[in-house]
């Protein structure tokens, strides 16, 4: 398969289901195809005004701690 053909598909499936459905299940994919890689990832939902997910690595977590204490 190559990217063309993966643009293909993820936009056939756009086309039957919605953007939005289509951004969810991406999203989705995302998370744990990061979450393999040992990110932790959460993405906002504009609409809803609450985090679902965010996206923040271990160092950023590690710095964030860091800078608390500053």
């Amino acid at each position: 398969m190559t990217s063309e053909d993966l643009e293909r598909t993820c936009l056939a499936f756009e086309e039957e289901h919605g953007i939005g459905a289509f951004l969810d299940a991406m999203a989705a994919i995302m998370q744990r195809r990061l979450a393999r890689q040992g990110f932790q990832v959460e993405f906002f939902d504009d609409e809803a005004e609450q985090p679902h997910q965010t996206i923040e690595t271990s160092s950023q977590c590690e710095q964030r701690c860091l800078n608390v204490t500053d």
